[in-house]
């Protein structure tokens, strides 16, 4: 008899690499975000008009590299400064 462990097909040890690649397509950014493809895709056009949204690479076929996205959320919305997200949410 052996011992098996079962691990969830989609964790990783070290969360800030994700399983299923770095560099991402809008749908995924969209998918991993939680929000409607409505929704996404209206704020990621908001978002590209601002400029300081990490930009798509040519050379990656069009994709944004993932951590960038991760931290620009993390800093806009306070987790990596420790300042409180209340008030930013509709910003």
């Amino acid at each position: 008899m052996t011992d098996e462990l079962t691990i969830a097909p989609d964790i990783d040890a070290d969360e800030s690499v994700p399983r299923h690649g770095l560099w991402v397509t809008d749908a995924e950014i969209i998918r991993r975000l939680g929000v409607s493809e409505k929704v996404g895709y209206a704020a990621l056009r908001r978002l590209d008009a601002t400029g300081d949204f990490p930009q798509k690479s040519k050379v990656w076929g069009k994709r944004r590299w993932w951590p960038a996205v991760k931290d620009y959320f993390d800093a806009k919305y306070g987790l990596k400064s420790g300042l409180s997200s209340k008030g930013r949410a509709d910003e």
